[in-house]
């Protein structure tokens, strides 16, 4: 008799166990899809948001280059530049360079990619010096793709490069000087990149 109660007992456990078993696995798998869901929601959400300041981001850049390439065509058509006036040329170089700080050096080149005149920035005093004819004449860059293209009439903004002249980080943007439709040489100015334009967003 008493084995007979133990046994019913034991078969009656053994289904509620079974039955709450069966209640909470639902909700277990239910939980389970849900925080899964919500991570997975969570993750788009946050991809959508660094591609739109990455897209932010992209075209303040390219505003901003642009604008700089503005500034560089109109110098290259000056007067003073398609004739190879030197002391006018510098003048004109630190004006630009002391408008918005935007650039690391500007230089006058022949067309033997050898510079003539040129000005450089420094980050740390924010003031623009004119470089001497030696330290002008020792820019030569006969060698880069940038001032090929240039020389050949295009007007140039190239990738970001380190700067031969100074170390820093920027992007060169070129135009050439033609009289009479003959390239006598080009504005270069190396656009500095990083401090110019804060990042957007945070």
């Amino acid at each position: 008799m008493a084995a007979r109660r133990l046994r019913r007992k034991s078969i009656r456990f053994r289904i509620m166990f079974w039955l709450a078993v069966f209640s909470w696995l639902p909700l277990m798998v239910m939980g389970t899809i849900s925080v899964y869901q919500t991570r997975e929601a969570v993750l788009a959400a946050e991809l959508a948001r660094v591609e739109g300041l990455a897209d932010a981001n992209a075209e303040l850049i390219a505003a901003w280059m642009n604008a700089r390439r503005d500034e560089i065509r109109y110098l290259a058509k000056l007067d003073a530049v398609v004739n190879l006036q030197t002391n006018d040329v510098n003048r004109l170089l630190m004006e630009l360079s002391e408008h918005n700080h935007a650039y690391d050096t500007i230089y006058l080149i022949g067309p033997d990619g050898r510079g003539l005149a040129g000005v450089e920035f420094n980050r740390q005093s924010r003031t623009t010096r004119v470089l001497s004819r030696p330290e002008a004449n020792s820019f030569q860059v006969a060698d880069r793709d940038w001032f090929r293209r240039a020389v050949a009439g295009e007007h140039v903004i190239s990738e970001v490069l380190i700067s031969r002249a100074t170390g820093n980080r920027g992007a060169t943007i070129a135009s050439p000087g033609f009289p009479d439709g003959a390239v006598v040489g080009g504005v270069r100015g190396a656009g500095l990149m990083g401090n110019n334009f804060p990042p957007v967003g945070g």
